[in-house]
């Protein structure tokens, strides 16, 4: 996840080495923590959330200074003045490290602090609501970006929430996972993701693991291939696509000796979606045509665009047939370099 705040960065633009001409102490902005020239950048941005437990706190300056604990290893990070309890699990975001910084205020010097934009989680900031417990469900989709992974998650009872993790490849979809608590955001944007979550949870992780998923051979079949058809509980009937090249999922079955390798066009509900495998995002369609028993009323389509779980779309691309990428992925038919139109 990338974060734009302008107090970070004149301390950023240094530590990227851009063309720009090396700021001093009093050229930080108001309420930036004084960077003497004896501060030193570490030459690290972190790219990944920071988290640990809270072993130590200091207020100073508008700035909370805390002391992670994580694995044996301690980390001071400074945020924006913010409370945070001793004892308490917290995530900041990525920042830069500073190497010898002496902090005026605490009359002290840290051997290495990390400056980050702002906490993630440990503490309830305005327009925020703590997620006292933690939450279970079906994992409808994921999405990595930015050193996170977003997850679309299905509660037994409930709406469809949506989450953020630190980044975690290897989440299923489809399993039941429980999720620990965290902060929960509002009318939050993803810049790397070019979209705005009505709301979102940040959230440490899965709090154990799931024990449901399958073993085995099962394992390492792919999330699209025939033993991966997605089973979907309500009755689908999606209106027909327009134009010369549109078809149903059943048709495209049908005719794919013939169709293949040319554009065709074709409307349906994202059943499921698996995003940055092979650099692509794979997405599961159907529209209420094609046969369940023989799998022919499933379509996967890959694109770069990665449309919700739910959303009735429209995908055009060129339609491959008996397609076999390796390792388990292999489609009798498949829709590739998809174009897709959410209705």
């Amino acid at each position: 996840m990338t974060y734009h705040r302008t107090v970070f960065m004149p301390l950023l633009a240094v530590a990227l080495m851009l063309s720009q001409t090396a700021f001093c102490a009093e050229d930080a902005p108001a309420g930036h923590p004084q960077i003497p020239a004896s501060g030193e950048s570490a030459g690290h941005q972190e790219a990944a959330p920071i988290t640990g437990t809270a072993a130590e706190v200091l207020y100073s300056g508008g700035y909370t200074y805390i002391r992670l604990e994580k694995d044996g290893k301690s980390t001071w990070v400074a945020v924006p003045e913010a409370k945070v309890k001793v004892g308490s699990e917290v995530s900041v975001e990525p920042g830069e490290e500073m190497a010898n910084f002496p902090s005026k205020t605490l009359n002290r010097t840290f051997e290495r602090i990390i400056f980050s934009n702002a906490l993630i989680s440990g503490a309830a900031k305005e327009g925020q609501a703590v997620e006292t417990k933690p939450i279970s469900g079906r994992v409808l989709q994921t999405i990595n970006s930015g050193g996170y992974t977003y997850v679309l998650l299905k509660p037994g009872k409930g709406e469809k929430r949506w989450l953020a993790i630190p980044e975690n490849p290897g989440l299923p979809t489809g399993a039941e996972i429980t999720f620990q608590g965290g902060v929960e955001m509002t009318n939050f944007e993803s810049k790397t993701l070019k979209r705005t979550f009505d709301r979102i949870l940040f959230s440490q992780g899965p709090m154990k693991p799931t024990g449901k998923e399958k073993k085995g051979k099962a394992q390492k079949q792919s999330s699209g291939s025939k033993a991966h058809v997605v089973k979907s509980d309500e009755k689908i009937k999606v209106e027909k696509a327009t134009g010369p090249n549109a078809y149903t999922i059943g048709e495209l079955y049908a005719a794919s000796g013939k169709l293949s390798r040319k554009k065709v066009s074709i409307r349906g509900k994202v059943i499921k979606v698996s995003s940055g495998i092979m650099n692509r995002n794979w997405v599961h369609l159907q529209d209420g045509s094609g046969d369940p028993r023989k799998g022919t009323h499933n379509l996967v389509v890959t694109t770069n665009d990665v449309p919700a779980v739910g959303d009735i779309v429209t995908a055009t691309g060129i339609l491959a047939k008996d397609k076999d990428f390796g390792g388990g992925y292999r489609y009798a038919v498949i829709l590739e370099k998809a174009d897709i139109v959410i209705q």
